[in-house]
């Protein structure tokens, strides 16, 4: 699945840290402590990983590198949208504010380095210091406000026996109320209460779900779930990915397969997306389907998902895969007054859309359409049909005296509050010409 575009939401920074680099920072900054690093075969062992990650990223110049070499692996895994998450701290190096600072600029670094990967950063609240939320809660407001294109949501995680749902409550909704979203860990341990409490808050989405109670309300919910089955499988929190209790969910609710610590669990998107297709019985097509759902549930902008969006699409109809989604951005109307409305709304908006008007009836539009079919549709299209041969040619008819089309085929680009081209019956024939404007 490497050739393969992918989404990841559910991805811990210093989880994903290259094994390499590891041990060349900790043998640099302790160079007299002769420790065993190697990938884990059980939780003790990742836990001790994880404290020789922590004393690395005690310095901030390694969270700078360390960002930087996460996002830039992900990017050459053919992920285009991260969402990375990394739980605030600070040492005696540095603040917790020059902490986001360190992880921002690595992540900035390699997005230029790397631009078809696109990252945002998720804060995670820890829950075993619930002593400390209200200077988080400050600290994550701050933080928004200075990168408010960045930072886009938090994360509830850490050991879920320590303290109670309830206790975080209303910092999340403080957080929430600034206009962050929200994911929760959930249901890792059989806690009917506590797992209904995360449900009746509403969360944007979950982490895990894999020992959800039949006593909550989960089923009634859609809620998109994070699904990380290497991560799951290793911890033995399922038998195996085949019998992961989200298989069927995707029928029901948003997915997404996430790698949650690529260190840890020695996997990578690609891999990760492979046993997904295997384990959950999919095939590209339906892969594909999950993909593009799930862009609706990303904790950003809306023009970034359509950015997303379109990439998916391009990718889809350069395998040949004949899915729904592929009309997304494609609008068919066969009235002149729908198509006036859509068009003044266009115009209006300043968004840039494409009118294309022809007729079944139009042997130019036919041969017009045949190159249009060969073009990945990425781009917002309102395909009019101005109806009947006889009602076209009345020289009097709504299209001709009201939106000045005199001809079909003819390719229309709304821009900027007006009408910026228009294109008659041999540039449509233009096969280059068509690719070069709709690409």
């Amino acid at each position: 699945m490497t050739s393969f575009v992918k989404i990841e939401v559910h991805a811990h920074l210093n989880g994903c840290v290259r094994m390499e680099t590891l041990k060349e920072l900790y043998a640099k900054h302790y160079p007299d402590e002769d420790i065993d690093l190697s990938l884990p075969d059980n939780l003790d062992e990742c836990f001790h990983l994880f404290d020789a990650i922590h004393k690395v990223t005690l310095f901030k110049e390694n969270v700078r590198r360390i960002a930087f070499e996460v996002v830039s692996d992900f990017a050459k895994d053919r992920v285009i949208y991260l969402e990375l998450r990394t739980t605030v701290h600070e040492t005696e190096n540095f603040t917790m504010e020059e902490y986001i600072q360190e992880v921002y600029t690595g992540v900035r670094e390699a997005t230029r380095v790397n631009p078809s990967i696109t990252v945002r950063l998720i804060l995670s609240i820890n829950r075993k210091s619930p002593e400390k939320i209200d200077s988080i809660v400050n600290l994550i407001q701050r933080s928004m406000m200075k990168y408010p294109d960045f930072i886009v949501g938090v994360d509830l995680a850490g050991n879920p026996s320590l303290n109670t749902f309830q206790e975080f409550v209303p910092a999340l909704t403080a957080l929430r109320n600034m206009g962050l979203s929200i994911t929760l860990h959930f249901a890792e341990l059989m806690n009917k209460e506590e797992q209904q409490a995360m449900i009746d808050f509403n969360p944007d989405r979950l982490g895990h779900a894999v020992r959800v109670s039949n006593d909550t309300t989960f089923s009634d919910t859609k809620t998109p779930v994070e699904v990380c089955l290497s991560s799951n499988v290793f911890t033995k929190s399922v038998e195996s990915a085949e019998t992961h209790p989200m298989k069927l969910e995707h029928k029901k609710r948003p997915l997404f397969f996430c790698t949650d610590d690529t260190l840890l669990f020695n996997n990578t998107p690609s891999t990760e997306l492979e046993l997904a297709l295997t384990a959950f019985e999919l095939d590209e097509k339906q892969v594909l389907e999950i993909l593009f759902e799930s862009v609706n549930h990303l904790f950003c902008k809306r023009p970034t998902m359509d950015h997303i969006r379109k990439q998916i699409i391009y990718h889809a109809f350069s395998r040949g895969v004949d899915a729904a989604f592929l009309d997304y951005f494609t609008v068919v109307v066969d009235s002149f007054d729908e198509a006036n409305r859509i068009h003044q709304e266009s115009i209006e908006s300043g968004d840039e859309t494409f009118f294309y008007f022809y007729s079944d009836w139009c042997p130019d539009c036919i041969a017009s359409k045949e190159i249009l079919n060969r073009v990945p549709p990425v781009q917002p299209m309102v395909m009019v049909n101005v109806g009947e041969k006889p009602y076209w040619k009345d020289q009097e008819n709504e299209y001709r005296t009201e939106m000045n089309i005199n001809c079909i085929p003819t390719l229309q680009l709304v821009s900027s509050f007006e009408v910026v081209a228009s294109f008659g019956e041999q540039e449509c024939q233009n096969e280059d010409l068509l690719m070069e404007l709709l690409l």
